[in-house]
């Protein structure tokens, strides 16, 4: 009140008023105005009081801001502030849920923008090393993990075949570990110290049996209920974000039903906050492979589509995601109809060495980038560039015979290669990418990879 900084001053005190129009403002003019060190940034609703006041404490012992946000729109003076806090390299910990912090206000306040370019990285590990691998995975990002990434998706997941006796499969799937394992939650944990959301992948196995209990999911109206509210458990249990559905082989006649599940899967996931990503093999026209994915029509119940755009050349050596190829999926995706900020385009990390066998038949290898590079100075190979017109910057690849006289072609990506292939997210208006996966990153190749991916995604 005027009349308490009159008493203080007629007692010789200096008064600095610093006010706005309300708690908000108010907030930014006092951060704004103190010496604080901003290299972290606490966030709190300004709704409501427990999470402000007890996250003042951290940010009072380490002298950083806390600012605080409405459950809607930020005003003006608040977009400047988180902008030049961004642009500063500011680290930003938000306090409470989804629930009194939206995910759209959570896009805004890390990125500047509601619908920002998603960084989607799949983590693949196998065995008994598969906890330990997952968290190296979750570690390789350097410093500031989102500055790179927004989610990891880890290979947990598969859908459990039809029982014996039964034609029908029950809609349960199995983990690297038993149910209650605190292995799930103690990885979604370590993501979640680093900004990053988890969202398990649900897969299949790519066989007759594994074919047979997609479609009979799909087309039981019941399985699929009972898929759907395993899913919602399991996400309540593991305390992850969302889910990528990854249900490759099946029948081409289960496609509606298999729209219907995401319909489903949708309604049921997105009240509770939680993100839903679809991976889809790649189409290039309505009449060509895979017609069960109707790009359309699953893009209206998913919060992604991440259409695959890799695996070109499968029977002769070639390279693994030609961007003709990739501009061909994306332009016969946006030919549907679909909204192409919800397309995540595919991302290959790995790459294959091609064994000739004899003259028109060949065996492969997945190979990471490390792994390329390191062959080809073992057999003093000259890597090359394949370049098209519509990519001048061009494919690695080499040829070399082995020690057994074998012939062999190797086609990989490099950071050039996947700078360009990043490109095509400004030209289609992408959502972002999903890249597969970080199991062929090594500590040395992520020195390389991230820089790309925050000049391209950031």
């Amino acid at each position: 009140k005027p009349s308490v900084k009159a008493q203080l001053e007629s007692k010789g005190l200096s008064v600095t008023r610093y006010a706005g129009a309300d708690r908000y403002l108010t907030n930014v003019d006092v951060l704004s105005k103190l010496n604080l060190d901003t290299s972290s940034v606490y966030v709190a609703t300004g709704n409501d009081f427990p999470d402000a006041l007890a996250g003042a404490v951290l940010a009072a012992k380490r002298n950083n801001p806390i600012l605080l946000v409405p459950s809607t729109d930020l005003n003006s003076q608040t977009t400047n502030y988180l902008s030049a806090r961004r642009t500063g390299g500011s680290s930003f910990t938000l306090l409470g849920g989804w629930g009194v912090i939206s995910y759209k206000l959570e896009n805004i306040i890390r990125t500047g923008s509601i619908k920002p370019r998603i960084s989607l990285q799949y983590l693949q590990a196998y065995g008994s090393s598969a906890y330990t691998t997952y968290l190296s995975q979750i570690n390789m990002a350097p410093g500031k993990a989102t500055d790179y990434v927004d989610f990891v998706a880890p290979n947990w997941y598969a859908i459990n075949n039809i029982p014996s006796g039964k034609t029908v499969a029950d809609g349960t799937f199995t983990g690297p570990w038993d149910t209650a394992s605190n292995n799930y939650t103690q990885i979604v944990n370590a993501a979640h110290g680093r900004g990053l959301k988890v969202l398990p992948v649900i897969g299949s196995s790519w066989d007759s049996e594994g074919k047979a209990a997609v479609d009979s999911i799909m087309k039981e109206p019941t399985a699929r209920t009972s898929l759907v509210n395993n899913l919602v458990r399991m996400l309540a249990a593991t305390g992850a974000d969302g889910v990528v559905i990854d249900l490759e082989y099946m029948s081409d006649e289960t496609g509606p039903y298999l729209t219907e599940f995401m319909k489903e899967l949708y309604a049921a996931l997105h009240p509770k906050n939680k993100i839903v990503i679809q991976a889809v093999m790649s189409r290039t026209s309505s009449t060509d492979w895979y017609p069960e994915f109707n790009y359309k029509e699953l893009s209206q119940h998913v919060d992604y589509l991440n259409i695959m755009t890799y695996d070109y050349s499968m029977s002769v050596p070639g390279p693994i995601a030609p961007i003709s190829w990739a501009k061909k999926v994306l332009e016969y995706t946006k030919s549907q109809g679909v909204d192409m900020s919800k397309v995540l385009m595919g991302v290959p990390y790995y790459g294959r060495d091609w064994a000739q066998k004899d003259a028109t038949s060949y065996t492969k290898k997945s190979v990471g980038l490390m792994s390329a590079t390191n062959a080809a100075t073992e057999y003093k190979a000259t890597i090359q560039r394949e370049t098209s017109p519509e990519d001048s910057v061009g494919i690695p690849n080499y040829s070399y015979t082995d020690a057994d006289k074998i012939v062999h072609k190797v086609y990989f990506d490099d950071p050039l290669s996947w700078e360009r292939k990043l490109m095509l997210m400004q030209e289609y208006n992408l959502g972002g990418i999903g890249a597969w996966s970080m199991m062929w990153v090594t500590d040395e190749i992520g020195k390389e990879l991230f820089p790309v991916l925050n000049r391209n995604l950031r």
